[in-house]
């Protein structure tokens, strides 16, 4: 039995390492210390295996996409850029305004999303962060202000998203405060398929969910 669960967790791992500790122990019926041991005697790293599979998708882009106007990666990339820069109408900030841009090829939950955050404020690299937000100082306790979703039409993610050229994607955007003052803004890209957005009164963030 410890055989077929190590192995299920391998083979998890190696076919989506954008999978969480957590999640790769609910999925193969087994403790999250397990699937740490698992991966420890396997000499497989999460991180590696997820810098693996953002190289694999970047070839796949240059093959795929040609001269694309933009440098995208699939891999965390921080890099300074001023206001004038973030092309969106719910950027707070001033032309010339110094900012950090952190984007990502990532996950939320099922759904493959390239994430992005715009910040005027310093982050934190920590090794197993889930998404953009965790980076942020006071991450996790964030709220969500004004938000706007968009359609986008050829978008030049749709190879990194494995979507053909011709499929629309959504591009949701939103201003996260914290206590009360605009901390960041985040934009996401994913697919339209299989994709639910949820609005409640009880939680003022649209969320976005992966029906499959």
């Amino acid at each position: 039995m410890a055989e077929s669960i190590k192995a299920k967790v391998i083979t998890l791992a190696q076919g989506d390492p954008f999978l969480t500790v957590d999640e790769l122990s609910e999925r193969s019926g087994t403790t999250s210390r397990y699937v740490r041991t698992i991966l420890s005697e396997a000499g497989l790293s999460l991180n590696k295996l997820r810098r693996q599979y953002a190289r694999r998708l970047e070839k796949r882009l240059g093959e795929e996409a040609g001269n694309e106007p933009e440098q995208i990666t699939a891999e965390l990339e921080i890099i300074r850029i001023t206001g004038k820069e973030v092309h969106s109408s719910l950027s707070p900030w001033g032309a010339e305004e110094k900012l950090f841009q952190l984007s990502a090829l990532g996950r939320r939950g099922d759904l493959l999303v390239y994430e992005q955050i715009v910040t005027p404020t310093s982050v934190t690299v920590c090794p197993d962060y889930i998404n953009l937000r965790q980076l942020l100082p006071n991450g996790g306790e964030l709220t969500v202000g004004e938000q706007k979703i968009e359609v986008v039409r050829g978008s030049s993610l749709n190879p990194l998203l494995a979507l053909a050229q011709s499929e629309p994607v959504f591009r949701l955007s939103s201003v996260l405060l914290a206590q009360g003052e605009i901390a960041a803004l985040e934009r996401l890209w994913f697919g339209l398929e299989g994709v639910s957005l949820h609005w409640s009164r009880q939680e003022t963030e649209l969320k976005v969910h992966h029906t499959g």
